[in-house]
């Protein structure tokens, strides 16, 4: 994929921990346990972003679906 831009990097090295659903990568969750949504977004519908790049589209989605929950996943590796 793309190199994300220093701006995006910061991002994620910024917000990403406070952003985070919870424990979703392997070696933390080796059981699998899934997430508890409705404590994360109550009963808002929710969209899933895979392989959402910098963020930008997702970001632009949420500022214009307010009332629905985003969950964006990418890999690190």
């Amino acid at each position: 994929g793309k190199t994300l831009r220093d701006s995006q990097q910061t991002y994620l090295d910024e917000d990403l921990a406070r952003l985070s659903p919870g424990l979703v990568d392997w070696d933390d969750n080796p059981e699998r346990a899934p997430l508890d949504l409705e404590a994360l977004f109550g009963e808002r519908d929710l969209w899933l972003e895979v392989g959402f790049g910098g963020g930008e589209h997702m970001v632009h989605q949420a500022a214009r679906n307010p009332d629905i929950g985003f969950i964006g996943c990418f890999v690190t590796e």
